[in-house]
């Protein structure tokens, strides 16, 4: 049995005390990262362009992103490393099933989670080792809307995806090939870690996960490809990087 704060986990949970057990740690993380950052945690989309000055990039007239709320830089670290936590305590879960349906929601939680926390930690990550600076993250619709079907895509502009905003004077100071790098550090973390957890639930042989595992690869391959297609996509960015359209 383990402890966290004043919530206890005993050895060998079921299925469904796993699961809560992941969304507690989540729960529990954002909240202290909340309270104890010096950095404010979420401002909302009517003090932004006070906040960035007249000569910084509206970033909804660039991106047509719709964004509903600005996160420090720790507050949006802690958060996806709290999602991609919950998501192995959901893998657990999956494994320790008694039954398909179980196996499969807990496969789904998990595979959610890693798909919306690993996206733009992916580009602070790979950012930060090749010199690039970030200001904060945004939380907001996705940034690539041409890359969806009409159905779709009015869906994923209101989900809550988080961007990172990078640094001018850094991303000026940086060579062509560690920008591309950066771009497309996300797209490609956001197809391979979901489908690398559904991947190994096949491996450990949960319920289910044969299936759902062909799911994770045709959405990973649809999200490359769409985004390579999509002039607004991480990889269109990567190109242009380079100079090319």
């Amino acid at each position: 049995m383990w402890k966290l704060g004043s919530e206890r986990i005993v050895g060998n949970p079921s299925p469904i005390g796993a699961f809560t057990a992941s969304l507690a740690i989540a729960r529990r993380l954002c909240r202290v990262v909340y309270h104890s950052s010096n950095i404010a945690g979420i401002e909302f989309m009517g003090t932004m362009s006070g906040w960035l000055g007249a000569d910084s990039v509206n970033l909804l007239a660039t991106t047509k992103r719709r964004v509903f709320a600005r996160l420090s830089i720790p507050v949006g670290n802690s958060l996806q490393t709290a999602g991609i936590v919950a998501a192995c305590f959901a893998l657990r879960a999956a494994r320790s099933a008694h039954s398909t349906t179980m196996a499969v929601i807990a496969m789904l939680v998990a595979w959610v989670l890693l798909y919306f926390s690993s996206h733009a930690i992916a580009h602070w990550l790979v950012g930060r080792i090749v010199g690039i600076r970030f200001l904060f993250y945004t939380v907001g619709g996705t940034g690539n809307p041409g890359g969806w079907p009409p159905g779709l895509r009015w869906i994923f502009e209101h989900l809550p995806f988080l961007g990172v905003q990078t640094e001018k004077l850094s991303m000026q100071n940086t060579s062509p090939g560690a920008r591309a790098l950066m771009w497309s550090a996300g797209v490609t973390s956001s197809a391979i870690i979901p489908t690398l957890g559904v991947l190994w639930a096949w491996l450990c042989g949960v319920p289910g996960s044969r299936l759902f595992l062909l799911f994770a690869l045709f959405w990973a391959f649809g999200t490359l490809a769409s985004n390579w297609t999509s002039r607004s996509g991480d990889y269109s960015k990567a190109r242009r990087a380079f100079g090319h359209s």
